[in-house]
């Protein structure tokens, strides 16, 4: 294809490929968007047929953006399905310049969504060091050492360079594992998002509780650095009740558990001796049969039905105690 001309293809969904500077690691597919997307095509039946990309290896196309648009048709009608890509000679400066401009131009752009073309930049200058010091040198003399910073990727961008700085402070903040990823990009905006990073480094909240405090203060709508810090502290009471509940039930199992190791040794001591008894009483009535003696010959009957009473109730506590031990039914209250 001649360079700079532009020509509309049909392409099936299975063919398409992101955009190789999309990183989904950070801006993965937010459901929520693509079931937007999903309401408005069946209640207009439009794609908004404006995507663009480039032709790769083996017929594929690489968009440059329109990922939750693709997403969203392969999910509902499957990967057959054919889509209109308006294909152009695209360099990789340009798929990432498309793809950051898409989402600086896009309403109400999520937080992921600018941190992504941030870390794309920076990535790109990285293995580009001829562009970031052609842009650092542009206004100024040379540079003796070049240095990849939100500077050089604001005026790539063509962004502020404080909303940079605040974008690559999220992705540190995220790589180094102080923040839990999904909790910051749970917030409405890059403002309530840095609030949060800054008051769970400042409390040093672990990262398993990152999360359920984010969607707490996002559900309570207190964005707000002070009102978050409330909500910490709150966090932080109820983990410290929650604790000492825990190691009070801990030591109530030791507790528990030291009874009945007691109990279970004095049992064994205990039944030792009943053991023997009945083996002596068995041994005995032997050796009365033997004789044609008949137990009820010597022993009254009172006294046998007693006997044979306590028999039955000891043997059905010992069944009881011992399907307990081994686990096949719950202990329950026992009648004395």
């Amino acid at each position: 294809m001649a360079k700079g001309v532009a020509r509309i293809v049909k392409v099936k969904i299975k063919d398409i490929k992101p955009n190789p500077y999309r990183e989904f690691n950070i801006y993965p597919y937010r459901q929520e968007k693509i079931y937007q997307l999903f309401k408005s095509f069946r209640k207009t039946g439009s794609l908004w047929p404006n995507i663009v990309g480039r032709l790769r290896k083996g017929g594929k196309v690489e968009i440059a953006y329109g990922h939750h648009r693709i997403e969203m048709l392969r999910r509902w009608r499957g990967e057959e399905t054919e889509v209109e890509v308006i294909v152009k000679d695209l360099s990789n400066k340009q798929m990432l310049d498309m793809m950051s401009n898409e989402n600086a131009e896009a309403y109400n752009c999520p937080i992921e969504a600018i941190d992504n073309s941030v870390m794309s930049a920076k990535k790109y200058l990285e293995s580009h060091k001829g562009e970031a010091k052609e842009i650092l040198t542009s206004g100024g003399p040379g540079v003796k050492r070049l240095r990849i910073g939100a500077p050089v990727i604001a005026k790539y961008l063509k962004e502020k360079t404080d909303r940079v700085e605040k974008a690559l402070e999220r992705l540190y903040a995220i790589e180094a594992g102080l923040v839990d990823q999904e909790a910051v990009y749970t917030f409405p905006s890059s403002q309530s998002a840095d609030n949060f990073i800054s008051v769970v480094k400042n409390r040093a909240i672990e990262k398993k509780y990152q999360l359920r405090l984010a969607k707490d203060i996002v559900k309570q709508k207190r964005l707000g650095e002070k009102d978050m810090k409330l909500a910490v502290e709150r966090l932080g009471l109820k983990e410290v009740k929650a604790r000492r509940c825990r190691e009070s039930e801990d030591l109530r199992l030791l507790d528990v558990s030291s009874k009945l190791n007691k109990y279970m040794k004095e049992g064994m001591k205990k039944l030792r001796p009943v053991s023997t008894d009945l083996n002596l009483m068995l041994t005995f009535l032997d050796s009365m049969t033997l004789r044609g003696k008949s137990i009820n010959e010597l022993v009254p009957d009172e006294t046998i039905n007693d006997y044979v009473q306590s028999l039955g109730t000891t043997k059905s506590w010992i069944k009881l105690v011992e399907d307990i031990i081994k686990k096949k039914t719950k202990p329950k209250a026992m009648n004395r």
